[in-house]
């Protein structure tokens, strides 16, 4: 099966790889991406309390 997206789609732009020692392909987000980053910010916030609340309450057990 093939999947195909359009550019205005996408979230991440694969860049050219670099052909340094050793090889890495460069990854960029797309204005899509970068606004859903701005989106999911406060959700990766609140899992981070949250992560921090649990270890906290294993702590204290």
């Amino acid at each position: 099966m093939r999947w195909s997206r359009s550019a205005e789609t996408a979230a991440i732009q694969l860049s050219q790889p670099t052909w340094m020692d050793p090889l890495k392909t460069l990854y960029s987000l797309t204005a899509f991406g970068r606004e859903l980053s701005e989106v999911l910010a406060p959700l990766s916030e609140w899992g981070h309390r949250r992560l921090e609340k649990l270890t906290e309450a294993r702590s204290a057990s």
